[in-house]
């Protein structure tokens, strides 16, 4: 059973489909009665008032995901779960404002549908089948769980390897004022060592000139005694 019937895009100003995708199993149904339903839509009064509406309608159920300048459409079986078909809608939006941003502001009426096919197919064969999808979207969650997980242990790795580096350089700030600390305290030392030199050297040159001074009175005293 097809569960996807229909996929288009449209420009809701000038009310243009550039691209559309029927699949063949549904091929039952007109091509003419999926653009009448989707011209239907462009003038609805709805369009203004809601982004996202899903419709009910003879041929399933018509969601549609638009702002003022696009509008992204699907038609689905009845019992398709609305939640999946809106993320259907989001991610055709998406591939759509990535690979074709350029040509959907003014392409022609469904100038884009034959270069967008294959998008549309894959996008259909993914979503055809709801409870699968759910089963692989829950895998992608849980694959972007443990991914959300091994980046924030990278994160703290990288945070625990900048502190560990910032330690390092605290370390080797220290080893260097250490080192210069010592350099100066040695400085300080040889300059107190030469001054305690200095003043030794000038003692013992006081104490030379004094005993100097004293032979010198007491040789010329005793010469003075012979001499008398």
């Amino acid at each position: 059973m097809t569960t996807i019937k229909y996929i288009a895009a449209a420009r809701i100003p000038d009310r243009c489909r550039f691209a559309e995708f029927t699949l063949l199993e549904s091929r039952e149904i007109p091509r003419a009665v999926f653009d009448e339903k989707l011209d239907k839509v462009l003038v609805s009064s709805h369009l203004k008032n809601n982004t996202r509406l899903t419709i009910t309608d003879d041929i399933g159920h018509i969601h549609y995901e638009a702002d003022p300048a696009f509008i992204y459409l699907v038609v689905t079986a009845a019992d398709y779960p609305q939640r999946t078909a809106f993320r259907l809608l989001a991610d055709v939006r998406a591939q759509f404002d990535k690979s074709y941003s350029r040509q959907i502001s003014h392409a022609k009426t469904s100038e884009l549908s034959k270069t967008a096919r294959p998008l549309f197919a894959e996008f259909a064969d993914k979503y055809q089948d709801p409870a699968q999808f759910d089963k692989i979207a829950n895998v992608e969650q849980q694959v972007d769980q443990v991914k959300g997980m091994m980046r924030d242990n990278i994160e703290a790795a990288l945070k625990n390897t900048e502190n560990l580096e910032t330690l390092l350089d605290i370390s080797d700030n220290m080893k260097n004022e250490a080192s210069s600390f010592n350099r100066s305290t040695q400085d300080v030392k040889k300059r107190m060592q030469w001054k305690n030199l200095k003043m030794k050297i000038l003692i013992l040159l006081l104490l030379l000139l004094i005993v100097g001074v004293v032979a010198g009175s007491f040789i010329v005293r005793r010469k003075r005694q012979q001499e008398a």
